[in-house]
Protein backbone atom coordinates (compact mmCIF):
# COMPACT_ATOMS: atom_id res chain seq x y z
CA UNK A 1 0.00 0.00 0.00
CA UNK A 2 1.04 3.79 -0.43
CA UNK A 3 2.27 5.08 3.11
CA UNK A 4 1.98 8.81 2.76
CA UNK A 5 -0.98 10.69 4.39
CA UNK A 6 -2.68 7.53 5.02
CA UNK A 7 -0.90 5.94 8.05
CA UNK A 8 -3.10 6.38 11.38
CA UNK A 9 -0.77 7.54 14.22
CA UNK A 10 -3.63 7.50 17.60
CA UNK A 11 -4.22 4.19 19.42
CA UNK A 12 -7.53 4.59 20.84
CA UNK A 13 -9.28 2.51 23.74
CA UNK A 14 -6.31 -0.28 23.18
CA UNK A 15 -6.29 -3.07 25.60
CA UNK A 16 -3.78 -5.81 25.09
CA UNK A 17 -3.45 -9.39 24.53
CA UNK A 18 -3.33 -12.00 27.95
CA UNK A 19 0.24 -12.53 26.98
CA UNK A 20 0.76 -8.84 26.05
CA UNK A 21 -0.07 -8.30 29.47
CA UNK A 22 1.27 -10.93 31.72
CA UNK A 23 4.50 -10.93 29.71
CA UNK A 24 5.22 -8.60 27.17
CA UNK A 25 4.33 -5.06 28.94
CA UNK A 26 1.58 -2.27 28.56
CA UNK A 27 0.18 0.42 26.06
CA UNK A 28 -0.28 3.88 27.02
CA UNK A 29 -2.69 5.70 24.68
CA UNK A 30 -1.64 8.75 22.98
CA UNK A 31 -3.00 12.23 22.96
CA UNK A 32 -4.53 14.25 20.72
CA UNK A 33 -3.33 18.00 19.77
CA UNK A 34 -4.97 20.92 20.16
CA UNK A 35 -7.18 22.80 18.28
CA UNK A 36 -5.85 25.70 15.81
CA UNK A 37 -8.21 28.90 15.51
CA UNK A 38 -9.95 29.01 12.22
CA UNK A 39 -8.85 31.76 9.63
CA UNK A 40 -11.32 34.63 9.06
CA UNK A 41 -13.24 34.20 6.11
CA UNK A 42 -13.43 36.77 3.64
CA UNK A 43 -17.44 37.84 2.81
CA UNK A 44 -16.43 38.48 -0.71
CA UNK A 45 -15.60 34.66 -1.43
CA UNK A 46 -18.23 33.68 0.48
CA UNK A 47 -20.42 33.12 -2.40
CA UNK A 48 -18.13 31.07 -4.10
CA UNK A 49 -17.05 28.87 -1.00
CA UNK A 50 -20.42 27.98 -0.39
CA UNK A 51 -21.53 27.09 -3.97
CA UNK A 52 -18.00 24.86 -3.43
CA UNK A 53 -19.27 23.46 -0.18
CA UNK A 54 -22.48 22.24 -1.53
CA UNK A 55 -20.34 20.30 -4.25
CA UNK A 56 -18.56 18.67 -1.84
CA UNK A 57 -21.59 17.45 0.39
CA UNK A 58 -22.92 16.54 -3.25
CA UNK A 59 -20.23 13.88 -4.26
CA UNK A 60 -19.74 12.76 -0.48
CA UNK A 61 -23.48 11.86 -0.97
CA UNK A 62 -22.96 9.87 -4.03
CA UNK A 63 -19.94 8.17 -2.72
CA UNK A 64 -22.39 7.48 0.65
CA UNK A 65 -24.91 6.11 -1.92
CA UNK A 66 -21.88 3.91 -3.51
CA UNK A 67 -20.50 2.40 -0.67
CA UNK A 68 -24.56 1.34 -0.06
CA UNK A 69 -25.01 0.15 -3.35
CA UNK A 70 -21.77 -1.61 -3.56
CA UNK A 71 -21.00 0.59 -7.60
CA UNK A 72 -17.55 1.16 -7.21
CA UNK A 73 -17.74 3.49 -10.63
CA UNK A 74 -20.15 5.67 -9.16
CA UNK A 75 -17.98 6.03 -5.72
CA UNK A 76 -14.84 6.78 -8.07
CA UNK A 77 -16.79 9.36 -10.45
CA UNK A 78 -15.44 12.33 -8.69
CA UNK A 79 -12.39 11.84 -8.16
CA UNK A 80 -9.18 13.48 -10.33
CA UNK A 81 -8.64 10.85 -13.11
CA UNK A 82 -5.17 12.60 -13.43
CA UNK A 83 -4.27 11.38 -10.16
CA UNK A 84 -3.65 8.05 -10.39
CA UNK A 85 -2.68 7.16 -6.31
CA UNK A 86 -5.57 8.59 -5.44
CA UNK A 87 -7.91 6.80 -7.35
CA UNK A 88 -5.71 3.09 -6.42
CA UNK A 89 -6.13 4.32 -3.33
CA UNK A 90 -9.86 4.99 -3.14
CA UNK A 91 -10.47 1.75 -5.36
CA UNK A 92 -8.72 -0.28 -2.09
CA UNK A 93 -11.05 1.51 0.51
CA UNK A 94 -14.38 0.92 -1.52
CA UNK A 95 -13.29 -2.72 -1.60
CA UNK A 96 -13.15 -2.83 1.41
CA UNK A 97 -15.84 -0.96 2.50
CA UNK A 98 -18.24 -2.88 0.67
CA UNK A 99 -17.64 -6.01 2.17
CA UNK A 100 -18.41 -4.72 5.61
CA UNK A 101 -22.15 -4.66 7.23
CA UNK A 102 -23.19 -0.65 7.95
CA UNK A 103 -26.03 0.32 10.01
CA UNK A 104 -25.48 4.01 9.19
CA UNK A 105 -22.76 4.98 6.71
CA UNK A 106 -22.47 8.46 5.18
CA UNK A 107 -20.69 12.15 5.62
CA UNK A 108 -21.62 14.24 8.65
CA UNK A 109 -20.16 18.26 7.35
CA UNK A 110 -21.96 20.14 9.99
CA UNK A 111 -18.43 21.22 11.40
CA UNK A 112 -17.28 22.21 8.15
CA UNK A 113 -14.53 25.19 8.07
CA UNK A 114 -12.93 26.11 4.39
CA UNK A 115 -9.57 27.53 3.63
CA UNK A 116 -9.57 29.35 0.52
CA UNK A 117 -12.05 28.48 -1.51
CA UNK A 118 -11.34 25.04 -2.28
CA UNK A 119 -10.38 23.06 1.06
CA UNK A 120 -13.11 21.68 3.41
CA UNK A 121 -13.00 20.03 6.96
CA UNK A 122 -13.74 17.98 9.00
CA UNK A 123 -15.71 16.01 7.52
CA UNK A 124 -16.53 13.12 8.95
CA UNK A 125 -17.27 9.70 7.47
CA UNK A 126 -19.69 7.98 9.44
CA UNK A 127 -19.33 4.22 9.93
CA UNK A 128 -21.36 2.22 11.97
CA UNK A 129 -21.08 -1.30 11.62
CA UNK A 130 -23.68 -3.53 12.81
CA UNK A 131 -21.52 -5.07 15.39
CA UNK A 132 -21.84 -1.07 16.55
CA UNK A 133 -24.27 0.16 18.73
CA UNK A 134 -24.62 4.51 18.70
CA UNK A 135 -24.61 5.47 22.68
CA UNK A 136 -26.93 9.05 22.83
CA UNK A 137 -26.72 9.51 18.73
CA UNK A 138 -23.40 9.59 18.52
CA UNK A 139 -22.17 6.83 16.04
CA UNK A 140 -18.10 5.93 14.95
CA UNK A 141 -16.48 8.37 12.89
CA UNK A 142 -13.14 9.58 11.05
CA UNK A 143 -12.03 12.44 10.01
CA UNK A 144 -10.79 13.87 7.03
CA UNK A 145 -10.24 17.51 5.07
CA UNK A 146 -10.41 17.40 1.52
CA UNK A 147 -9.49 20.08 -1.32
CA UNK A 148 -11.55 20.14 -4.70
CA UNK A 149 -10.01 21.67 -8.05
CA UNK A 150 -11.52 22.19 -11.28
CA UNK A 151 -11.41 19.59 -13.79
CA UNK A 152 -13.24 18.81 -17.39
CA UNK A 153 -14.84 22.23 -18.03
CA UNK A 154 -14.71 23.19 -14.55
CA UNK A 155 -16.29 21.01 -13.00
CA UNK A 156 -14.92 20.41 -9.27
CA UNK A 157 -13.80 17.33 -8.23
CA UNK A 158 -11.65 15.55 -5.79
CA UNK A 159 -7.77 16.07 -5.24
CA UNK A 160 -7.03 15.07 -2.95
CA UNK A 161 -7.75 13.57 0.61
CA UNK A 162 -5.89 13.88 4.00
CA UNK A 163 -6.74 11.90 6.81
CA UNK A 164 -6.82 12.94 10.44
CA UNK A 165 -3.51 12.01 12.56
CA UNK A 166 -1.43 12.60 15.94
CA UNK A 167 0.76 14.86 13.47
CA UNK A 168 -2.25 16.77 12.36
CA UNK A 169 -4.83 17.77 14.37
CA UNK A 170 -3.60 20.92 15.10
CA UNK A 171 -5.60 21.67 12.29
CA UNK A 172 -9.09 22.51 13.07
CA UNK A 173 -9.92 20.71 9.76
CA UNK A 174 -8.52 17.82 10.91
CA UNK A 175 -9.42 17.91 14.45
CA UNK A 176 -11.45 14.72 15.10
CA UNK A 177 -11.68 10.88 15.66
CA UNK A 178 -8.46 9.78 14.13
CA UNK A 179 -8.88 8.08 10.61
CA UNK A 180 -6.86 4.92 11.28
CA UNK A 181 -9.34 2.47 10.56
CA UNK A 182 -7.79 -0.69 8.87
CA UNK A 183 -9.99 -0.46 5.84
CA UNK A 184 -7.68 3.02 4.97
CA UNK A 185 -4.48 1.30 4.87
CA UNK A 186 -4.45 -2.30 3.19
CA UNK A 187 -6.29 -4.98 1.20
CA UNK A 188 -8.99 -6.66 3.46
CA UNK A 189 -10.91 -9.67 3.24
CA UNK A 190 -14.08 -9.97 5.84
CA UNK A 191 -15.86 -13.24 6.44
CA UNK A 192 -18.98 -13.69 8.71
CA UNK A 193 -17.96 -16.48 11.37
CA UNK A 194 -21.53 -16.42 12.87
CA UNK A 195 -24.66 -13.92 13.28
CA UNK A 196 -22.74 -11.41 15.31
CA UNK A 197 -19.16 -12.03 14.69
CA UNK A 198 -16.89 -11.42 11.69
CA UNK A 199 -13.02 -11.50 11.00
CA UNK A 200 -11.15 -9.28 8.58
CA UNK A 201 -7.88 -10.11 7.61
CA UNK A 202 -4.86 -9.06 5.27
CA UNK A 203 -3.52 -10.91 2.65
CA UNK A 204 -0.96 -12.73 4.95
CA UNK A 205 -4.04 -14.59 7.10
CA UNK A 206 -5.37 -16.54 3.64
CA UNK A 207 -6.55 -19.09 5.53
CA UNK A 208 -9.05 -16.82 7.32
CA UNK A 209 -11.83 -18.98 7.36
CA UNK A 210 -9.60 -21.56 9.53
CA UNK A 211 -10.23 -19.46 12.52
CA UNK A 212 -14.07 -18.40 12.09
CA UNK A 213 -15.19 -21.70 14.48
CA UNK A 214 -13.35 -20.83 17.04
CA UNK A 215 -14.05 -16.88 16.79
CA UNK A 216 -17.42 -17.84 16.93
CA UNK A 217 -17.21 -20.22 19.58
CA UNK A 218 -15.29 -17.64 21.91
CA UNK A 219 -17.54 -15.00 21.48
CA UNK A 220 -20.80 -17.17 22.77
CA UNK A 221 -18.49 -18.37 25.66
CA UNK A 222 -17.38 -14.93 26.74
CA UNK A 223 -20.91 -13.81 25.57
CA UNK A 224 -22.91 -16.37 28.21
CA UNK A 225 -20.78 -14.87 30.86
CA UNK A 226 -21.86 -11.53 30.33
CA UNK A 227 -25.18 -12.86 30.30
CA UNK A 228 -27.81 -10.02 29.52
CA UNK A 229 -25.78 -6.77 30.58
CA UNK A 230 -24.88 -3.95 27.94
CA UNK A 231 -23.12 -4.64 25.33
CA UNK A 232 -22.51 -4.05 21.12
CA UNK A 233 -24.35 -5.98 19.00
CA UNK A 234 -21.72 -7.60 17.37
CA UNK A 235 -17.98 -8.64 17.46
CA UNK A 236 -15.27 -7.64 14.90
CA UNK A 237 -11.89 -9.23 14.81
CA UNK A 238 -9.15 -8.04 12.79
CA UNK A 239 -6.23 -11.41 12.29
CA UNK A 240 -3.45 -10.78 10.71
CA UNK A 241 0.70 -11.77 10.28
CA UNK A 242 2.04 -8.60 9.15
CA UNK A 243 4.03 -7.06 12.19
CA UNK A 244 3.88 -3.85 10.23
CA UNK A 245 -0.14 -3.97 9.74
CA UNK A 246 0.02 -4.84 13.34
CA UNK A 247 1.51 -1.61 13.76
CA UNK A 248 -0.53 0.81 12.06
CA UNK A 249 -4.16 -0.90 12.29
CA UNK A 250 -5.70 1.60 15.17
CA UNK A 251 -2.39 2.58 15.26
CA UNK A 252 -1.15 -0.02 17.97
CA UNK A 253 2.52 0.48 17.41
CA UNK A 254 2.49 4.37 18.27
CA UNK A 255 2.14 3.52 21.81
CA UNK A 256 4.99 4.90 24.03
CA UNK A 257 4.93 1.26 25.47
CA UNK A 258 4.61 -0.89 22.46
CA UNK A 259 6.55 -3.79 21.99
CA UNK A 260 6.71 -6.18 19.07
CA UNK A 261 5.94 -9.07 20.69
CA UNK A 262 2.06 -8.02 21.83
CA UNK A 263 -0.13 -11.02 20.58
CA UNK A 264 -3.47 -8.68 20.40
CA UNK A 265 -5.47 -5.72 21.50
CA UNK A 266 -8.63 -4.70 21.88
CA UNK A 267 -9.75 -1.05 20.57
CA UNK A 268 -12.87 1.13 20.85
CA UNK A 269 -14.33 4.05 18.56
CA UNK A 270 -14.87 7.25 19.38
CA UNK A 271 -18.12 8.66 18.19
CA UNK A 272 -19.65 11.80 16.19
CA UNK A 273 -23.45 12.96 17.07
CA UNK A 274 -25.59 14.16 14.34
CA UNK A 275 -24.04 17.97 14.89
CA UNK A 276 -20.63 17.09 14.86
CA UNK A 277 -19.68 17.19 17.97
CA UNK A 278 -17.21 14.44 19.16
CA UNK A 279 -18.52 12.06 21.57
CA UNK A 280 -15.68 10.50 23.32
CA UNK A 281 -17.61 10.12 27.09
CA UNK A 282 -18.44 6.50 26.09
CA UNK A 283 -17.58 3.75 23.41
CA UNK A 284 -19.28 3.97 19.98
CA UNK A 285 -17.89 0.57 18.87
CA UNK A 286 -15.42 -1.64 19.73
CA UNK A 287 -13.11 -4.30 17.94
CA UNK A 288 -10.28 -6.88 18.50
CA UNK A 289 -6.86 -7.28 16.79
CA UNK A 290 -5.11 -10.35 16.38
CA UNK A 291 -1.35 -10.96 15.34
CA UNK A 292 -1.21 -14.87 14.57
CA UNK A 293 2.52 -14.08 13.99
CA UNK A 294 3.21 -13.03 17.29
CA UNK A 295 1.18 -16.38 18.82
CA UNK A 296 3.43 -18.70 16.80
CA UNK A 297 7.10 -16.99 17.12
CA UNK A 298 6.44 -15.86 21.05
CA UNK A 299 4.13 -18.29 22.57
CA UNK A 300 5.24 -21.91 20.98
CA UNK A 301 2.19 -21.84 19.19
CA UNK A 302 0.05 -21.33 21.62
CA UNK A 303 -3.57 -21.97 20.92
CA UNK A 304 -4.87 -18.33 19.42
CA UNK A 305 -8.33 -18.93 21.21
CA UNK A 306 -6.47 -17.60 24.15
CA UNK A 307 -5.75 -15.01 22.53
CA UNK A 308 -9.55 -14.53 21.09
CA UNK A 309 -11.15 -14.92 24.52
CA UNK A 310 -8.73 -12.90 26.27
CA UNK A 311 -9.65 -9.73 23.76
CA UNK A 312 -13.40 -10.73 23.40
CA UNK A 313 -13.95 -10.55 27.72
CA UNK A 314 -12.65 -6.73 26.67
CA UNK A 315 -14.69 -6.01 23.58
CA UNK A 316 -18.29 -7.58 24.77
CA UNK A 317 -17.90 -5.53 27.90
CA UNK A 318 -16.21 -2.43 26.42
CA UNK A 319 -19.85 -0.48 26.06
CA UNK A 320 -20.26 0.16 29.49
CA UNK A 321 -16.30 0.67 30.50
CA UNK A 322 -16.02 4.60 31.27
CA UNK A 323 -13.41 6.35 28.98
CA UNK A 324 -10.78 9.60 30.26
CA UNK A 325 -13.06 12.32 31.24
CA UNK A 326 -12.13 16.33 31.88
CA UNK A 327 -11.79 15.02 35.49
CA UNK A 328 -9.70 12.35 34.71
CA UNK A 329 -7.23 10.82 32.13
CA UNK A 330 -7.95 7.91 33.47
CA UNK A 331 -11.02 5.47 32.34
CA UNK A 332 -11.96 2.00 34.38
CA UNK A 333 -9.79 1.15 36.73
CA UNK A 334 -6.89 -0.61 34.84
CA UNK A 335 -6.85 -3.75 37.81
CA UNK A 336 -10.41 -4.62 37.17
CA UNK A 337 -10.57 -4.43 33.41
CA UNK A 338 -7.43 -6.52 32.71
CA UNK A 339 -8.06 -8.73 35.75
CA UNK A 340 -11.51 -9.75 34.66
CA UNK A 341 -10.82 -10.45 30.93
CA UNK A 342 -7.30 -12.74 32.75
CA UNK A 343 -9.52 -14.16 35.20
CA UNK A 344 -11.86 -15.07 32.27
CA UNK A 345 -9.77 -16.90 30.22
CA UNK A 346 -8.66 -18.70 32.84
CA UNK A 347 -12.23 -19.79 33.58
CA UNK A 348 -12.20 -20.81 29.86
CA UNK A 349 -8.85 -22.56 30.58
CA UNK A 350 -8.38 -24.30 34.13
CA UNK A 351 -4.69 -24.83 32.90
CA UNK A 352 -4.56 -21.10 32.59
CA UNK A 353 -5.74 -20.41 35.95
CA UNK A 354 -3.39 -22.56 37.41
CA UNK A 355 -0.48 -21.15 35.57
CA UNK A 356 -1.37 -17.69 36.93
CA UNK A 357 -1.63 -19.19 40.32
CA UNK A 358 1.60 -20.29 40.61
CA UNK A 359 3.37 -16.85 39.05
CA UNK A 360 1.63 -14.93 41.76
CA UNK A 361 3.14 -17.47 44.36
CA UNK A 362 6.34 -17.16 43.17
CA UNK A 363 6.13 -13.01 43.36
CA UNK A 364 4.20 -12.54 46.44
CA UNK A 365 7.39 -10.55 47.75
CA UNK A 366 6.15 -7.57 46.03
CA UNK A 367 2.61 -7.81 47.31
CA UNK A 368 1.44 -3.64 48.59
CA UNK A 369 -2.50 -4.63 47.04
CA UNK A 370 -4.12 -3.27 44.31
CA UNK A 371 -1.95 -1.32 41.80
CA UNK A 372 -2.69 1.53 40.22
CA UNK A 373 -4.25 2.52 36.71
CA UNK A 374 -1.31 5.25 36.33
CA UNK A 375 1.36 3.30 36.78
CA UNK A 376 -0.26 -0.73 35.98
CA UNK A 377 1.80 -0.87 32.75
CA UNK A 378 5.20 -0.11 34.37
CA UNK A 379 7.83 -2.78 35.48
CA UNK A 380 5.67 -4.91 37.51
CA UNK A 381 3.42 -5.19 35.05
CA UNK A 382 3.00 -8.99 34.89
CA UNK A 383 2.41 -8.98 38.27
CA UNK A 384 0.07 -6.43 38.17
CA UNK A 385 -2.75 -8.30 35.93
CA UNK A 386 -2.25 -11.38 38.24
CA UNK A 387 -3.17 -9.36 41.25
CA UNK A 388 -6.10 -8.21 38.77
CA UNK A 389 -7.45 -11.85 38.04
CA UNK A 390 -6.89 -12.51 41.70
CA UNK A 391 -9.56 -10.38 42.65
CA UNK A 392 -12.34 -12.12 40.25
CA UNK A 393 -10.86 -15.65 41.24
CA UNK A 394 -11.56 -14.85 45.30
CA UNK A 395 -14.77 -13.49 44.75
CA UNK A 396 -15.80 -16.49 42.26
CA UNK A 397 -14.44 -18.67 45.23
CA UNK A 398 -16.50 -17.13 48.04
CA UNK A 399 -19.42 -15.96 46.54
CA UNK A 400 -19.90 -17.25 43.00
CA UNK A 401 -19.04 -16.52 39.37
CA UNK A 402 -22.40 -14.63 39.05
CA UNK A 403 -20.72 -12.12 41.83
CA UNK A 404 -17.47 -11.82 40.05
CA UNK A 405 -19.13 -10.77 36.73
CA UNK A 406 -21.26 -8.38 38.71
CA UNK A 407 -19.05 -6.95 40.85
CA UNK A 408 -17.23 -5.52 37.68
CA UNK A 409 -20.13 -4.60 35.58
CA UNK A 410 -20.38 -2.25 38.31
CA UNK A 411 -16.57 -0.98 38.72
CA UNK A 412 -15.97 -0.25 34.95
CA UNK A 413 -18.54 2.50 34.61
CA UNK A 414 -16.28 4.75 36.74
CA UNK A 415 -13.27 6.88 36.14
CA UNK A 416 -10.53 5.34 38.09
CA UNK A 417 -8.84 8.27 40.50
CA UNK A 418 -5.41 9.52 41.60
CA UNK A 419 -6.63 8.84 44.92
CA UNK A 420 -6.45 4.88 45.52
CA UNK A 421 -10.24 3.85 44.15
CA UNK A 422 -10.87 0.98 46.63
CA UNK A 423 -10.83 3.54 49.06
CA UNK A 424 -13.58 5.96 47.68
CA UNK A 425 -16.85 5.68 48.86
CA UNK A 426 -18.56 4.51 46.11
CA UNK A 427 -16.63 1.35 46.27
CA UNK A 428 -17.49 0.39 49.25
CA UNK A 429 -21.53 0.58 47.82
CA UNK A 430 -20.69 -1.48 45.14
CA UNK A 431 -18.97 -3.94 47.48
CA UNK A 432 -22.15 -3.98 49.49
CA UNK A 433 -24.49 -4.19 46.89
CA UNK A 434 -22.39 -7.16 44.74
CA UNK A 435 -20.86 -9.05 47.61
CA UNK A 436 -22.77 -7.94 50.82
CA UNK A 437 -19.74 -6.32 52.77
CA UNK A 438 -17.46 -3.26 52.99
CA UNK A 439 -14.87 -2.44 51.52
CA UNK A 440 -12.15 -2.80 53.82
CA UNK A 441 -13.95 -6.77 55.04
CA UNK A 442 -13.52 -7.79 51.64
CA UNK A 443 -10.09 -6.20 50.48
CA UNK A 444 -8.43 -7.74 54.02
CA UNK A 445 -10.75 -11.01 52.82
CA UNK A 446 -8.72 -10.20 49.15
CA UNK A 447 -5.42 -10.11 50.43
CA UNK A 448 -5.64 -13.17 53.00
CA UNK A 449 -6.63 -14.64 49.94
CA UNK A 450 -3.83 -13.63 47.81
CA UNK A 451 -0.87 -14.00 50.72
CA UNK A 452 -1.93 -17.87 51.37
CA UNK A 453 -1.56 -18.74 47.72
CA UNK A 454 -4.39 -17.59 45.43
CA UNK A 455 -6.71 -20.64 46.53
CA UNK A 456 -6.48 -24.29 44.86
Amino acid sequence: MSTGNWLGTKAGGARLSRRGMLIAGGLLLAGCGGRERPQIESKDAGSTRDKNKRRLREILDRQAKAVKEKDEKAYLADLDSSNAELIEHERMVFANLRQFEFAEFGYNTQRLIAHGDHTFGPVFRIAQLVADESPVGAAPAETFRYRLAPKDGGQLVIAEITPATNENQNDAMLNGPLAHEAWNMTPLRVVQAAEDVWLVGDKSVPDLEKYARAAAAEAAIVGKLWGSRTRFPGNVMYLTRDDDNYREWFSLGRSSTFLPEISGFQTSRIGVRKNGQVYPDQHAGAATVINLKNIRDYYSGEDPRVTMHHELAHSVTAQMRATPSILSDLGAPTWAVEGFATWATGVRWPSEAGRYRRQLRANLGSFKGLPSSKNFYGAKRGFNYLLGWSVFAYIAQTKGRDAAVEFYAQVIPLNDTLEPFVELPIFDGICERALGTSAGAFLEGWKRFVRGGAGA
